[in-house]
Protein backbone atom coordinates (compact mmCIF):
# COMPACT_ATOMS: atom_id res chain seq x y z
CA UNK A 1 0.00 0.00 0.00
CA UNK A 2 1.37 3.40 -0.78
CA UNK A 3 1.62 6.53 0.52
CA UNK A 4 -1.21 8.45 -1.12
CA UNK A 5 -3.61 5.03 -0.92
CA UNK A 6 -2.68 5.47 3.10
CA UNK A 7 -3.78 9.26 3.32
CA UNK A 8 -6.99 8.14 1.76
CA UNK A 9 -7.59 5.80 3.83
CA UNK A 10 -6.92 7.98 7.03
CA UNK A 11 -9.72 10.48 5.21
CA UNK A 12 -11.69 7.42 5.69
CA UNK A 13 -11.18 6.36 9.34
CA UNK A 14 -11.27 10.14 10.60
CA UNK A 15 -14.31 11.00 8.94
CA UNK A 16 -16.72 8.84 11.87
CA UNK A 17 -14.24 10.47 14.32
CA UNK A 18 -15.46 13.87 13.13
CA UNK A 19 -18.75 13.09 13.17
CA UNK A 20 -18.81 11.87 16.70
CA UNK A 21 -17.16 15.18 17.84
CA UNK A 22 -19.03 17.21 16.04
CA UNK A 23 -22.59 15.79 18.30
CA UNK A 24 -20.64 16.79 21.49
CA UNK A 25 -22.31 19.30 23.26
CA UNK A 26 -19.44 21.06 24.12
CA UNK A 27 -17.32 24.00 22.19
CA UNK A 28 -14.29 21.73 22.49
CA UNK A 29 -15.27 19.20 21.01
CA UNK A 30 -16.84 20.89 17.82
CA UNK A 31 -13.21 22.37 17.41
CA UNK A 32 -11.73 18.86 17.54
CA UNK A 33 -14.25 18.09 14.81
CA UNK A 34 -13.01 21.19 12.63
CA UNK A 35 -9.46 20.33 12.86
CA UNK A 36 -10.05 16.57 12.28
CA UNK A 37 -12.15 17.59 9.02
CA UNK A 38 -9.08 20.07 8.17
CA UNK A 39 -6.69 17.70 8.29
CA UNK A 40 -9.06 15.09 6.08
CA UNK A 41 -9.78 18.02 3.51
CA UNK A 42 -5.73 18.33 3.20
CA UNK A 43 -5.45 14.48 2.67
CA UNK A 44 -7.48 15.04 -0.43
CA UNK A 45 -5.40 17.74 -1.84
CA UNK A 46 -1.73 15.61 -1.13
CA UNK A 47 -2.89 12.34 -2.33
CA UNK A 48 -3.49 12.82 -5.47
CA UNK A 49 -0.58 15.56 -5.67
CA UNK A 50 1.86 13.26 -4.69
CA UNK A 51 0.33 10.08 -6.70
CA UNK A 52 0.76 11.89 -9.42
CA UNK A 53 4.11 13.78 -8.84
CA UNK A 54 5.88 10.48 -7.96
CA UNK A 55 3.86 8.16 -10.87
CA UNK A 56 2.68 5.71 -8.25
CA UNK A 57 -1.04 5.82 -9.23
CA UNK A 58 -2.80 2.75 -8.56
CA UNK A 59 -6.13 1.42 -9.78
CA UNK A 60 -7.25 0.90 -6.13
CA UNK A 61 -6.28 4.13 -5.13
CA UNK A 62 -8.42 5.72 -8.38
CA UNK A 63 -11.58 4.19 -6.74
CA UNK A 64 -10.63 4.91 -2.84
CA UNK A 65 -9.85 8.46 -3.60
CA UNK A 66 -12.97 10.05 -5.11
CA UNK A 67 -14.85 7.18 -2.38
CA UNK A 68 -13.03 9.17 0.41
CA UNK A 69 -14.25 12.52 -0.70
CA UNK A 70 -17.63 11.26 -0.68
CA UNK A 71 -18.16 9.72 2.06
CA UNK A 72 -16.48 12.90 3.75
CA UNK A 73 -18.50 15.20 2.06
CA UNK A 74 -21.82 12.89 2.64
CA UNK A 75 -21.28 12.63 6.42
CA UNK A 76 -20.76 16.36 7.02
CA UNK A 77 -23.63 17.29 4.90
CA UNK A 78 -26.16 15.30 7.16
CA UNK A 79 -24.57 16.59 10.21
CA UNK A 80 -24.80 20.02 8.95
CA UNK A 81 -28.64 18.97 8.21
CA UNK A 82 -29.04 17.53 11.69
CA UNK A 83 -27.70 20.61 13.05
CA UNK A 84 -30.30 22.72 10.92
CA UNK A 85 -27.94 24.86 8.56
CA UNK A 86 -28.59 23.05 5.08
CA UNK A 87 -32.24 21.51 3.49
CA UNK A 88 -33.09 17.86 3.17
CA UNK A 89 -33.20 17.91 -0.71
CA UNK A 90 -29.31 19.39 -0.84
CA UNK A 91 -27.95 16.40 1.15
CA UNK A 92 -30.46 14.20 -0.55
CA UNK A 93 -29.75 15.93 -4.33
CA UNK A 94 -25.68 15.29 -3.40
CA UNK A 95 -25.55 12.01 -1.69
CA UNK A 96 -27.63 10.15 -4.36
CA UNK A 97 -25.59 11.52 -7.27
CA UNK A 98 -22.92 10.23 -5.54
CA UNK A 99 -24.20 7.03 -4.71
CA UNK A 100 -24.94 6.50 -7.92
CA UNK A 101 -21.58 7.32 -9.56
CA UNK A 102 -19.77 5.21 -7.00
CA UNK A 103 -22.01 2.23 -8.31
CA UNK A 104 -20.84 2.83 -11.50
CA UNK A 105 -17.43 3.25 -10.95
CA UNK A 106 -16.99 0.24 -8.83
CA UNK A 107 -18.97 -1.89 -11.56
CA UNK A 108 -16.46 -0.28 -14.48
CA UNK A 109 -13.24 -1.06 -12.15
CA UNK A 110 -14.88 -5.10 -11.33
CA UNK A 111 -15.31 -5.14 -15.07
CA UNK A 112 -11.80 -3.53 -16.18
CA UNK A 113 -13.82 -0.85 -18.19
CA UNK A 114 -12.25 2.74 -18.29
CA UNK A 115 -14.21 5.66 -16.82
CA UNK A 116 -13.67 9.08 -18.48
CA UNK A 117 -13.45 11.53 -15.82
CA UNK A 118 -13.18 15.34 -16.30
CA UNK A 119 -11.02 18.53 -14.37
CA UNK A 120 -14.52 19.65 -13.25
CA UNK A 121 -15.05 16.72 -11.06
CA UNK A 122 -12.11 17.86 -9.47
CA UNK A 123 -13.67 21.39 -9.23
CA UNK A 124 -16.59 19.99 -7.78
CA UNK A 125 -14.99 18.32 -5.21
CA UNK A 126 -12.94 22.05 -4.15
CA UNK A 127 -16.62 23.85 -4.04
CA UNK A 128 -17.77 21.00 -1.80
CA UNK A 129 -14.85 20.82 0.48
CA UNK A 130 -14.52 24.83 0.56
CA UNK A 131 -18.68 25.25 1.61
CA UNK A 132 -18.41 22.76 3.78
CA UNK A 133 -15.43 24.68 6.02
CA UNK A 134 -17.43 27.79 5.77
CA UNK A 135 -20.70 26.04 7.26
CA UNK A 136 -17.85 24.53 9.92
CA UNK A 137 -16.86 27.73 10.78
CA UNK A 138 -20.16 29.33 11.26
CA UNK A 139 -21.35 26.29 13.03
CA UNK A 140 -18.36 26.64 15.40
CA UNK A 141 -19.12 30.42 15.89
CA UNK A 142 -22.69 29.88 16.44
CA UNK A 143 -21.31 26.57 19.47
CA UNK A 144 -18.90 29.31 21.03
CA UNK A 145 -21.71 32.18 20.63
CA UNK A 146 -24.05 29.91 22.29
CA UNK A 147 -21.96 28.75 25.17
CA UNK A 148 -21.09 32.44 26.27
CA UNK A 149 -24.87 33.58 25.99
CA UNK A 150 -24.22 36.04 23.23
CA UNK A 151 -24.60 36.54 19.59
CA UNK A 152 -22.60 37.62 16.36
CA UNK A 153 -23.74 40.22 14.28
CA UNK A 154 -21.70 38.71 11.24
CA UNK A 155 -23.75 35.56 12.43
CA UNK A 156 -27.12 36.50 12.80
CA UNK A 157 -26.94 38.51 9.57
CA UNK A 158 -25.73 35.21 7.75
CA UNK A 159 -28.89 33.69 8.97
CA UNK A 160 -31.66 36.58 8.10
CA UNK A 161 -30.11 36.66 4.75
CA UNK A 162 -29.68 32.19 4.50
CA UNK A 163 -26.85 32.82 3.08
CA UNK A 164 -25.87 28.80 4.07
CA UNK A 165 -28.63 27.44 2.14
CA UNK A 166 -28.26 29.85 -1.04
CA UNK A 167 -24.40 28.74 -1.50
CA UNK A 168 -25.25 24.97 -0.94
CA UNK A 169 -27.92 25.15 -3.37
CA UNK A 170 -25.42 26.03 -5.71
CA UNK A 171 -22.68 23.87 -4.95
CA UNK A 172 -25.91 20.92 -4.99
CA UNK A 173 -26.63 22.32 -8.47
CA UNK A 174 -23.28 22.42 -9.53
CA UNK A 175 -22.78 19.09 -8.04
CA UNK A 176 -25.77 17.64 -10.27
CA UNK A 177 -24.83 18.92 -13.60
CA UNK A 178 -21.12 16.85 -13.03
CA UNK A 179 -23.20 14.19 -12.45
CA UNK A 180 -24.74 14.62 -15.75
CA UNK A 181 -21.91 15.15 -17.67
CA UNK A 182 -20.14 12.17 -15.64
CA UNK A 183 -23.43 10.00 -16.67
CA UNK A 184 -23.54 11.14 -20.32
CA UNK A 185 -19.52 10.75 -20.91
CA UNK A 186 -19.78 7.20 -19.37
CA UNK A 187 -23.52 6.46 -21.73
CA UNK A 188 -22.09 2.90 -22.43
CA UNK A 189 -20.79 1.95 -19.29
CA UNK A 190 -24.40 2.37 -18.02
CA UNK A 191 -26.07 0.71 -20.90
CA UNK A 192 -23.52 -2.39 -20.21
CA UNK A 193 -24.49 -2.24 -16.40
CA UNK A 194 -28.45 -1.82 -17.06
CA UNK A 195 -27.51 -4.73 -19.17
CA UNK A 196 -26.23 -6.90 -16.33
CA UNK A 197 -28.73 -5.80 -13.94
CA UNK A 198 -31.89 -6.46 -15.95
CA UNK A 199 -30.77 -8.75 -18.78
CA UNK A 200 -32.52 -5.96 -21.05
CA UNK A 201 -30.28 -3.89 -23.60
CA UNK A 202 -31.16 -0.36 -24.45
Amino acid sequence: MNFPTQLTILRIILTPICVILFFKEQVIFKFASFVIFCIASLTDLYDGYYAKKFGVETKWGKFLDPLADKILVSSMLVCFYYAGYIKLWIVLLIVVRDVLITILRSYAIYKNQPIVTRQWARYKTFFQMLSLFFVFMVSLIDSYALAQHTSYPMTTFLAEIDFINMMMSFVAIFTAITGIFYFYENRNQIKVLIWALTGQEL
